[in-house]
């Protein structure tokens, strides 16, 4: 008798010690790793509709220095050619300033075209900027317009998103904000303690983890007012 109980108490033992094991292998995959070395994963284009003096329009799709045009139903991929120049040999994109361009085409040429969406100026020159998260690592940087918006830049500045819908959760030692563009969701944990960015060897008030779409990256902050 005394055998089979010392044996029951054995496999209770190691049943309990399976299901802790289990449970704490599941609670670690749950947890997301912050990661210092993988790229972004790839943002959404940014993209210009061109309106020229005599109705006609095109537009013109930038995504990490790419330029994609579309005109009458047709679409033409162009590599640069020179300051603000983009062609393929026969369709060229000319980029005379950061709202204003023209388009020649086989068949046409649009003149005297602009769009409403500049392509960048720095977002912290730009007014209501409130907070500045960068992460050297990956090179990107978010900049916070209270809870209008926040400006997403990626890449080392090769590409640039306007996200809306934004929140923000005051937290214990710092701020959680939200914010959504499409599907895509970007999210930005500010702690207030202090961080060392290590490529520029500058400190900051704020430690900051950016998620972006469910990925999350580490980098500093601090307040732009």
């Amino acid at each position: 008798m005394k055998k089979w109980f010392i044996l029951f108490l054995l496999v209770v033992t190691v049943g309990l010690g399976v299901l802790a094991y289990l449970r704490w292998t599941r609670t670690e995959a749950e947890i997301p790793e912050v990661s210092y070395d993988a790229p972004l994963p790839e943002p959404p284009a940014l993209l210009q509709e061109y309106r020229c003096d005599d109705g006609e329009r095109f537009s013109v799709q930038v995504r990490q220095g790419q330029h994609v045009v579309f005109w009458a139903n047709e679409s033409a991929r162009l590599q640069p050619d020179g300051d603000g120049i983009f062609t393929n040999g026969s369709v060229t994109f000319t980029r005379l300033s950061e709202t204003r361009g023209h388009l020649e085409t086989p068949r046409r040429t649009y003149t005297n075209c602009a769009t409403e969406i500049p392509l960048r100026d720095s977002p912290l020159q730009r007014p209501g900027a409130t907070f500045l998260a960068l992460g050297h690592d990956a090179g990107w940087s978010v900049v916070t317009f209270g809870t209008d918006s926040l400006i997403y830049t990626s890449d080392y500045s090769r590409g640039e998103y306007l996200f809306g819908e934004v929140t923000r959760t005051p937290q214990a030692n710092g701020d959680r904000y939200r914010a959504r563009l499409d599907s895509l969701v970007l999210e930005l944990a500010i702690t207030n303690t202090a961080c060392t960015d290590s490529t520029e060897n500058q400190r900051y008030p704020a430690t900051v983890i950016m998620t972006y779409d469910g990925v999350p990256y580490p980098g500093c902050g601090r307040p732009l007012r």
